[in-house]
């Protein structure tokens, strides 16, 4: 897979693994990651998400994004998901009292 990011994101790249489609997905890999890996992606992303929002707000609605474009787009919408917990100050990557994350069913749509 090319893992590539817009060239003034490129500083990311090692990042791309959070670059998931889906909400699932994103659910998925917030749930079974420490604080730990949590933070360190939101660290590496929060500098930049103002200008990630910037550069994709350059595209229209409905524009079909490049390769490196949409997995930008996916990566930032892990950062939200990265974000809740990292800024809530959660003792874990999921809420304690929350909905049993086996329960759960989410849909797969991108």
């Amino acid at each position: 897979m090319n893992a590539s990011l817009p060239q003034k994101f490129r500083e990311l790249e090692e990042f791309t693994a959070w670059a998931l489609p889906t909400e699932r997905e994103r659910y998925d890999r917030r749930a079974g990651s420490t604080l730990e890996e949590l933070n360190v992606f939101y660290s590496a992303m929060k500098p930049h998400m103002e200008e990630v929002i910037r550069y994709l707000e350059g595209f229209a609605w409905g524009t079909e994004l490049s390769a490196e474009d949409q997995r930008l787009y996916h990566m930032g919408l892990s950062y939200m998901e990265a974000a809740v917990p990292i800024e809530l100050k959660w003792k874990s990557a999921v809420a304690e009292d929350s909905f049993p994350v086996a329960r759960l069913t989410l849909p797969q749509t991108r």
